[in-house]
């Protein structure tokens, strides 16, 4: 969803939860796990929230629940099996997360589902189930906003009237209505406005309105109705800025474990064949996903396997990128010193390379 790189969690001990995974879209194993994963939700994954203090017999119970009945449910549309999904016990131990050719998002539910999905008949029934109808996923993003970004009006239109707030920002700092501006939904930026949505919110990271976005999209239609109603201008620091941050795609499943920092999810994908060498579209490994979404001790992990070894004999080009990466604190500094002094002392960098920094 979001348009930025994610700080993941740290590697941590979990339940004894057997993980098991949901393709979206129906596909063989090969293609979703070597291959580059899709939009948001192309994989369905399912864990034990951390914290949680049931027993392994509950958690078990519980995930398979949700991966078996309710996940399903959501994706097909299936109002009653959904119904009948929702009385099993302890599903809100069960963190689903959504992986994607984009990396991950993860503390997602069936609400955010069933919003991306188009599903607008089900959010009643989640709703009367307790469903909070403004729950943020790992980005901020809320149900609304999920809605929005795949273009569902009827999920729209339903959220509203179920008191969706229509200021929520997600952590770009975007409100629906800035989404529906810069995907050139017209008829979303009509209903949000409808509903009382305000065009004068300035996103925090790049000092954009809705209307300043339309514009540098070049959205004339969304544009001439934000015109009208817009009262402020953009800072100057967003009259120029890009309306979103570059951000990079072509993610695996194991690139996405990797980014979450799951140890258990890294090794489930290994032992069913994922590629370690696969690149993301920007030319990332393993590793270098690992330090980019904060994932220090995953990024030891990868060293202290054969890894970084196999990247030095193969001649990998990626491995001197990965030694001359910027380090963003003083532990994956660390990391990187480590990286540089094993690939001079095995002479794939010249030693001049080794204080790179």
């Amino acid at each position: 969803m979001s348009k930025k790189s994610k700080t993941g969690r740290k590697a941590d001990r979990r339940p004894s939860l057997t993980i098991r995974h949901l393709p979206v879209v129906t596909s063989p194993a090969e293609v979703w796990l070597r291959g580059p994963l899709g939009a948001v939700g192309s994989l369905l994954t399912a864990c034990p929230h951390r914290g949680i203090t049931l027993s392994d017999a509950a958690l078990n119970h519980a995930g398979a629940a949700v991966t078996d009945r309710l996940l399903p449910a959501v994706r097909s549309g299936n109002a009653e099996a959904l119904t009948l999904a929702l009385e099993i016990e302890h599903l809100n131990a069960i963190d689903v997360r959504s992986y994607s050719g984009m990396g991950p998002v993860y503390n997602v539910n069936a609400l955010h589902l069933s919003a991306h999905f188009g599903h607008a008949h089900l959010l009643p029934i989640l709703l009367d189930a307790g469903y909070d109808v403004n729950t943020r996923d790992s980005d901020g993003a809320t149900p609304l906003h999920w809605g929005v970004r795949t273009n569902q009006l009827g999920v729209v239109l339903t959220l509203l009237a179920a008191g969706a707030d229509l200021e929520a920002t997600d952590h770009d700092g975007y409100t629906p209505l800035g989404y529906a501006a810069a995907d050139d939904r017209l008829a979303l930026v009509h209903a949000l406005l409808a509903a009382g949505a305000n065009p004068d919110v300035v996103d925090r990271s790049r000092g954009h309105t809705p209307l300043s976005i339309a514009e540098a999209m070049k959205h004339h239609e969304v544009a001439a109705v934000l015109r009208h109603i817009t009262t402020i201008d953009a800072p100057a620091n967003g009259a120029n800025a890009p309306v979103c941050v570059p951000i990079d795609s072509g993610y695996t499943a194991l690139h996405n474990a990797v980014a979450m920092g799951d140890a258990d999810e890294m090794h489930s994908f290994m032992e069913q064949g994922a590629d370690m060498l696969a690149l993301t579209k920007r030319g990332m490994g393993l590793l270098e996903v690992a330090l980019v979404h904060g994932q220090t001790p995953t990024a030891w992990m990868l060293i202290r396997s054969s890894y970084v070894q196999t990247l030095i004999n193969q001649g990998k080009t990626q491995a001197k990128a990965v030694a001359c990466l910027p380090p963003l604190d003083a532990r994956m500094g660390e990391v990187l010193a480590h990286i540089r002094g094993r690939m001079v002392a095995s002479g794939f960098l010249p030693p001049e390379m080794a204080t790179c920094h």
